[in-house]
């Protein structure tokens, strides 16, 4: 199996077989990454078939070969924050309780499947939270790799994954109380 620098030098020279290789070993991960970032199937493909337009329109520009995995991630996350804006929509937990009608807390997760309320966890963290935590317990990203993505130091990712974890644990703790 070729590296992913191999197949971006190929690429550059304008290999059709190395843009499907790279379409075939990333686009599941970025669609991932997109639907839960968005919530949404179709915006999630839509920013994937912008993604690996752009990919293809710039592949001669991809002079850092090496660090293919956080620029990929680094044009989805800059496509999911544009549609997030453009939408106006916010993950915010007020909305959400809201929606969720006169039902306990304690009530609605007791009837929820252990993945799925962690799904939502993630879901009502503000977007730059949730991106952290996707990226790294999601993707597998390092911290280094995620700093290039997000634009920032790996300080600051280690902080953001470190607040978000602990919103996590907050808004799971009716759950863990129960397992007690």
């Amino acid at each position: 199996m070729a590296s992913d620098s191999d197949l971006v030098r190929e690429l550059r020279q304008g290999s059709d077989y190395a843009f499907a290789a790279l379409y075939e070993r990333y686009k599941l991960p970025v669609f991932r990454y997109c639907l839960k970032m968005l919530r949404d199937v179709d915006a999630a493909k839509d920013v994937v078939q912008t993604v690996f337009l752009r990919m293809y329109e710039h592949r001669d520009d991809l002079v850092f070969a090496d660090r293919f995995k956080a620029w990929i991630f680094a044009i989805a996350r800059n496509h999911c924050f544009t549609h997030l804006r453009t939408r106006g929509r916010t993950m915010e937990l007020k909305e959400e309780v809201e929606q969720e009608g006169e039902v306990g807390a304690e009530d609605q997760l007791a009837q929820r499947d252990e993945a799925e309320m962690v799904r939502e966890a993630i879901g009502k963290l503000g977007p730059e939270d949730r991106e952290v935590v996707l990226l790294r317990e999601y993707e597998n990203l390092s911290y280094k790799e995620i700093a290039e993505v997000v634009g920032v130091t790996e300080s600051a990712v280690k902080s953001r994954l470190f607040k978000a974890r602990r919103r996590l644990y907050d808004l799971l703790k009716p759950l863990l109380r129960e397992r007690g």
